[in-house]
């Protein structure tokens, strides 16, 4: 035993961190990669985590167990969010969304979780992104949901955030900033799977080309919070992240799961146990090589 109290295994091994991405209802099979590596007793000595992945990674955090999850997980309704007095605004409401994250959370405050954990979500301001790591746990993760199109941008601290899940591909370099010697990336994310598609791809461009009208004719800069200038506005912090990445560094992580491909919507939350089995199941299969690489080093 050294004299912090630390075995010399605990000294030599290996810090893990863990990301979650967002992906709406795509997140479910995070409890799936959590289970598994909790079976197999891989450490996560911290969470990095957006949008979905920051509902799943902030009950995990706070003490929930997986099958605890899935039970509550399960009783969710998106009609219990939804709010039909704005549409014009947003769809779901965060003033429901903030009482469902109390009811089972408490002021659960980040700095007190059981594991540390990170959440992140973007200025919709400066389009910089932000990360959660002290403050309301249930506040944080509003932030970092905030879906633009869904959501109206959550005001929290004189500031206002949209889905950090925008970025995902940022959430490793987050982790690795932290101490990371070994990065775990469950990666549920919509965006890179449909992009590929031709079809989406003239869309987007012809989406772009308009915007890019209106930006240089009028700014970024919205006085109202209506769906078309939200949209408009997240596009172009999205184009900004693409063409300079600037303030968001990137690591690529040393093992990466993707536990879904096309198999569910992004809406679909009553497809809790699909989720969680598609998430073990992915797990499973890179798992032995995990444990090599996090074992201790002595």
């Amino acid at each position: 035993m050294n004299p912090n109290g630390k075995s010399e295994k605990e000294k030599s091994r290996p810090k893990v961190g863990l990301v979650l991405s967002g992906g709406a209802a795509r997140g479910l099979a995070h409890l799936g990669v959590i289970s598994v590596l909790t079976e197999y007793k891989i450490p996560v000595d911290f969470i990095v985590a957006a949008s979905y992945g920051s509902i799943v990674g902030g009950y995990w955090s706070y003490g929930y167990s997986i099958s605890e999850i899935l039970e509550i997980a399960k009783k969710f309704r998106l009609l219990n969010v939804m709010d039909f007095k704005k549409p014009w605004r947003h769809i779901l409401s965060t003033d429901k969304t903030l009482t469902a994250f109390r009811r089972d959370l408490g002021d659960a405050q980040i700095e007190d979780l059981k594991v540390p954990l990170s959440i992140l979500a973007i200025d919709f301001e400066d389009g910089s992104l932000f990360a959660f790591e002290k403050g309301s746990l249930a506040k944080a993760m509003c932030a970092s949901s905030a879906a633009p199109g869904l959501y109206t941008p959550y005001r929290h601290n004189n500031r206002l955030y949209i889905d950090g899940g925008l970025f995902n591909t940022a959430l490793p370099g987050r982790a690795r900033k932290m101490g990371a010697d070994i990065i775990i990336l469950s990666d549920v994310d919509i965006i890179s799977i449909y992009a590929k598609n031709r079809f989406i791809q003239k869309v987007y461009k012809k989406l772009w080309l308009r915007v890019l009208k209106k930006r240089k004719k009028n700014g970024t800069e919205i006085n109202k919070f209506t769906l078309k200038n939200v949209i408009f506005k997240t596009i172009c912090i999205a184009q900004d992240y693409k063409n300079n990445r600037i303030g968001f560094p990137e690591s690529n992580p040393d093992f990466i799961i993707k536990p879904i491909k096309r198999e569910i919507k992004l809406l679909r939350f009553r497809k809790v146990e699909e989720g969680f089995e598609l998430g073990r199941v992915a797990a499973l299969e890179v798992i032995d090589e995990i444990k090599k690489c996090t074992s201790f080093t002595v």
